[in-house]
């Protein structure tokens, strides 16, 4: 007996280490080539440019802003292409509070608004130069999202070098977004959407029908807005039909339909127009939302003679948080948790491995038997 016990806790001391080798082992995750290596850092452009400013200023209060340009090849290609270079900024306002086209492409704004004293524009030989440090004290001048532009350019140049950066603004506080202070700040709720960097729709073969949804403001709870849905054609078209659809997400990130009857108050959210070449017709609609939530409106058009042909519509959309006490354009994205994979090898080979145990003590206790019979 005292063998067979002796056999038993030599098996059940390998079934042990069999099960803690599994459970540091994850057999899920790839393992790293033998031949893998890490890329070499990136090396200096031959031309690099650097807004900077002292402190993201709240609405009215002045910062030190400077945009550098250095020039890190001394090559003949390098020479050649700033010989006759310029270099200035640009300022761009959003207005956060304001209509979703307004959100989408921002304002021009003359450099006298905001500039209070220095010099951003130059102009000469920026590889003799090798570096250029444009400086000015600015002040913007209201609550809104501020994209700041700094430029390099030279003669024949496709299009301008650039360096950018935001600021969102308002009366009480400021941040400079994309920085850990704007995301963990009271105004990171404004980057889920892109402000001021929509470029507008050509018409074109390629796009002969631009369709394009706005609203005017992102309205809290109980709100009215006015939505507007504009569309302009290339050709002639006969006969096309528009429609607003409705939705709102779920806390699961489901999407729920709403019947447009309990958003609209005034307006209808089907109609059917001929577009004329180069003209843009457009309807509206007022419009109020119930309830707090993510809402989505979808705008959708498609001519008789594409539904005919099956070849697919337009479309344009616009996504909303609408709150009682704050609303803005888009949604924060949400993740949503994953079931937890259950690796069942460890309990599979737990079992195997109990077996063979039960099968060799049933076969030592047989023997056993067997022996004491005899």
């Amino acid at each position: 007996m005292l063998k067979c016990s002796k056999v038993f806790l030599f098996l059940f001391v390998l079934l042990c280490a069999i099960l803690l080798s599994l459970q540091g082992c994850d057999i899920s995750q790839e393992q790293t080539p033998a031949n893998s290596y890490s890329l070499p850092p990136a090396t200096e452009p031959p031309i690099s440019t650097r807004l900077a400013i002292s402190h993201a200023p709240k609405v009215g209060e002045t910062a030190d802003l400077t945009f550098t340009i250095k020039v890190n090849s001394f090559t003949e290609q390098t020479k050649e292409r700033l010989a006759k270079s310029r270099a200035w900024v640009e300022f761009v306002w959003v207005n956060t509070q304001g209509s979703y086209s307004e959100a989408k492409y921002g304002l021009p704004v003359p450099l006298e608004q905001v500039l209070v004293s220095g010099n951003l524009n130059w102009a000469g030989d920026a590889f003799e130069a090798r570096e250029i440090g444009l400086s000015s004290t600015v002040r913007l001048p209201r609550e809104g999202i501020w994209i700041i532009y700094g430029y390099l350019s030279g003669e024949n140049w496709n299009q301008p070098q650039e360096s950018r950066m935001a600021i969102a603004v308002t009366k009480d506080t400021a941040a400079i977004m994309g920085t850990e202070e704007f995301r963990s700040g009271p105004l990171a709720y404004l980057g889920n959407f892109p402000y001021g960097q929509a470029g507008r729709g050509t018409l074109s073969e390629l796009h002969p029908v631009i369709m394009e949804l706005d609203i005017s403001k992102a309205p809290r709870v109980g709100e009215e807005a006015i939505l507007t849905c504009r569309i302009s054609s290339l050709h002639d078209v006969s006969n096309f039909s528009t429609e607003l659809r409705f939705f709102r997400r779920r806390k699961d990130n489901s999407i729920l339909t709403i019947t447009p009857a309990s958003l609209l108050v005034n307006g209808v959210a089907e109609r059917e127009f001929n577009l004329q070449a180069n003209e843009t017709v457009e309807f509206s609609a007022t419009i109020k939302f119930p309830e707090e939530g993510d809402w989505w409106i979808y705008a959708e058009g498609i001519s008789e003679e594409d539904r005919t042909n099956h070849t697919g519509g337009y479309a344009d959309n616009l996504r909303m948080t609408i709150t009682g006490e704050k609303s803005f354009f888009s949604w924060q994205e949400r993740q949503i948790a994953k079931p937890v994979s259950f690796n069942w090898l460890p309990i599979i080979l737990a079992i195997i491995a109990l077996c063979v145990i039960g099968g060799v003590l049933f076969y030592i206790l047989k023997m056993r038997k067997h022996r004491t019979s005899a």
